[in-house]
């Protein structure tokens, strides 16, 4: 499948979804339901346990993240003047999750992640209470001399993160694609957006839970329905499939010729490379679907 294919199909659904901050100013479409200050709690929560199911410690550290500053913005424990500031620190971690791969969020790599966000919010509350606001601190009026030349191009350092954290997550995004990577680049979007534009804690928050759970029903569907060594639809999608045929319609199965044979030679690394070559160059010169029916079967 092209590549650009698999961008939209990862990303059309939370491409909706980041569209409805913007849609909040249309006078035609209501969106207070989204300032439900229980919503983002429910959705997190949701997103959470989904994690937890489907053993994805990346979407579940960005949702214990989520929780933990909505949490602590909500009973004020830290302080609602350096909510930019938390949503930069937010884009920056949710960058470093899309660095990893999933595991369990019990493992040793989820537990040293959990007390590493531990330890930023002790930081972030010890700081405040002794130092008061930090947005005026930690802007970049305090660079040092030699960087005087960024005056040209001097955005608040909250803003700043985020478009690094962005830039970032994209290049990830761009090398390993997938409903996971697409939900955590989604999420620093809006992080860059609520910056950008204020926007209020509660819809971003919202927002945010949902392109988290949109993002492990889509890795859900892509484990049912797509299979993951060529790329290209499963079995049991191509029996859905055949559910609905339609009036016309032709099949064609496809076997590879001697490949027990290769796999002996060779090895079944070779055998796995020789298959995912077979099906690219089948789905880049057809026009019908492609489905890998079992084995070495493709049709």
């Amino acid at each position: 499948m092209p590549s650009y294919l698999q961008w939209l199909r990862f990303s059309w659904l939370p491409g909706l979804l980041l569209i409805l901050p913007l849609a909040q100013h249309l006078p035609w479409l209501d969106l207070a339901s989204l300032n439900n200050v229980q919503l983002p709690f429910l959705l997190l929560v949701t997103a959470l346990l989904l994690s937890l199911f489907y053993r994805s410690s990346r979407v579940g550290l960005a949702a214990l993240l989520l929780m933990f500053f909505y949490g602590t913005i909500s009973l004020e424990i830290l302080l609602k003047q350096d909510f930019s500031l938390y949503l930069g620190l937010i884009a920056l971690n949710l960058m470093l999750f899309s660095c990893s791969r999933d595991r369990s969020i019990w493992s040793n790599f989820g537990v040293a992640w959990l007390l590493i966000l531990g330890a930023q919010g002790i930081a972030l509350f010890w700081l405040q209470k002794y130092y008061g606001p930090l947005a005026q601190m930690f802007s970049l009026q305090h660079l040092p001399a030699w960087l005087l030349a960024l005056d040209r191009f001097s955005p608040p350092l909250p803003l700043l993160a985020c478009m690094v954290a962005s830039l970032g997550a994209l290049a990830l995004l761009a090398l390993y694609p997938g409903p996971t990577a697409v939900g955590l680049f989604s999420c620093i979007l809006l992080t860059l957006y609520g910056v950008w534009s204020g926007m209020p804690l509660v819809p971003l928050m919202s927002v945010a839970g949902f392109l988290l759970i949109f993002s492990l029903l889509g890795s859900s569907y892509e484990l049912a329905f797509r299979d993951e060594l060529t790329g290209v639809r499963s079995r049991r999608a191509f029996r859905y499939r055949m559910l609905t045929p339609g009036r016309h319609y032709s099949i064609a199965m496809i076997d590879i010729d001697y490949f027990k044979k290769l796999n002996d030679r060779f090895g079944h690394q070779v055998g796995d490379q020789v298959l995912r070559m077979v099906a690219t160059q089948i789905a880049r010169n057809s026009s019908g679907e492609l489905f890998r029916y079992g084995g070495r079967s493709l049709c």
